[in-house]
């Protein structure tokens, strides 16, 4: 795969929609408010953190699953193409673009972290941060080996529509992996969207609501996939083990 040449003029978010820019602008302070934006020397050393950190715990799970995603891509023996969507302050796509031939373009409306992640991650020739979205056509026909979605597929209102647009982007034998992000069971919806509603008033941002998005497990009935992961299996329930979030799969 080329790598995607794209200037600033052409990435910045005035060529982003409106209601991306409502997003960045309330998204980037519910982060803040949630001490979810970190220094650069904080970025760079991610997913480690300092254990006295408010986000600890939920790093260690975030580790867990980069150390299994990387070690499941690196066992193909193929120099990959990779594209992460809603990649934030860039510090998996900094870690994919360790395994040796990689190639990882990383995308976010994010306008804030990506230009964080841009600063921090700058020497490394075989990563390239983009400030846009799959839906805006700036990556034109471009295919991808690997297409990964961490802790992002609950911003996107359709997930059906934004895998299938991924799926156009992905190489024939290529894979889509959902990592980091709930799956509900269809009755669990509703409680964890009210849930979210309850959270974000509290917190003072009632109107990030509006851009949390709750999926259910059918939302990927249509799809060739596999759970990799299930932390609803029995064998994980019974070994104790406390990583949350499933691991899905998808194919052409």
């Amino acid at each position: 795969m080329v790598k995607p040449e794209m200037t600033i003029a052409q990435s910045d978010m005035a060529s982003l929609p409106s209601p991306a820019k409502a997003f960045n602008e309330l998204y980037h302070a519910v982060r803040k408010k949630e001490n979810r934006i970190y220094s650069d020397r904080q970025v760079m050393q991610l997913p480690f953190i300092e254990p006295l950190h408010a986000h600890y715990a939920e790093w260690l799970i975030r580790k867990s699953s980069a150390e299994k995603l990387i070690a499941y891509l690196a066992k193909h023996g193929k120099d990959l193409s990779i594209l992460e969507i809603g990649c934030g302050n860039g510090w998996l796509a900094n870690q994919l673009a360790k395994i040796p031939g990689s190639q990882v373009t990383a995308i976010d409306v994010n306008a804030v972290e990506l230009e964080q992640a841009r600063r921090v991650f700058a020497s490394s020739d075989n990563l390239t941060f983009l400030n846009t979205d799959l839906e805006s056509g700036l990556l034109g026909i471009e295919q991808f080996d690997v297409i990964i979605f961490a802790a992002a597929i609950q911003y996107f209102a359709d997930l059906n529509a934004i895998i299938q647009l991924a799926l156009e982007h992905l190489e024939t034998d290529g894979s889509i992996h959902l990592v980091d992000s709930f799956l509900y069971r269809p009755e669990e919806v509703d409680n964890a969207r009210r849930r979210t509603g309850e959270y974000y008033a509290e917190t003072g941002f009632p109107r990030m609501s509006d851009f949390y998005f709750h999926h259910s497990l059918d939302s990927i009935k249509k799809f060739n996939h596999k759970i990799l992961y299930d932390p609803n299996a029995i064998i994980n329930r019974l070994t104790g083990r406390k990583h949350p979030f499933p691991w899905i799969l998808i194919r052409h």
